[in-house]
């Protein structure tokens, strides 16, 4: 259900996301800044590339002749909060993959908090009956989510 609001929210491509750079002395864990941080650009790449999707099936229709950089541009301006980050103990069969559980926050843009207004229907759809709408932000909690390192021992990956 979260995943389908995001798609929404951002106008909603690859589920998988790479941050790189990952010192590999500490154990990986979920609420580590990298991990967060690769969490968040999985979340953009996704809403990205169903962006891109969409527009190159009815640019004109769906989105009113606006370019898609103005939409880009649009969709990294919204701010993504990860909080009550958890990481659950690795499983024996992949020790590597770690599942995460988070509490996650989206901003929602003007446009879409006024349509929202005008058509309540609209926030049952990106909440999912899951999330909470509170001054201008969708929070979800309990969104879960799997991490581990790439074969370089740097990039940290992110699947649902």
């Amino acid at each position: 259900m979260f995943r389908k609001a995001v798609t929404l929210l951002f106008l909603l491509s690859p589920a998988v996301s790479y941050a790189g750079l990952f010192d590999s002395t500490p154990e990986l864990k979920c609420g580590n800044d990298n991990a967060v941080t690769a969490a968040k650009e999985w979340i953009y790449n996704e809403a990205l590339g169903r962006l891109q999707q969409d527009y190159i099936k009815e640019p004109s229709t769906l989105f009113f002749d606006i370019p898609q950089t103005q939409y880009e541009q649009q969709l990294r301006a919204i701010p993504v909060q990860f909080s009550d980050v958890i990481t659950q103990n690795p499983q024996p069969e992949n020790a590597n993959l770690r599942t995460c559980s988070a509490t996650v926050a989206m901003g929602i843009p003007q446009p879409l908090f006024k349509l929202m207004k005008d058509l309540p229907n609209t926030l049952f759809y990106i909440s999912q009956g899951d999330g909470q709408v509170i001054n201008n932000t969708v929070t979800w909690k309990q969104v879960n989510y799997n991490i581990q390192l790439a074969d370089n021992n740097k990039d940290i990956v992110v699947t649902p």
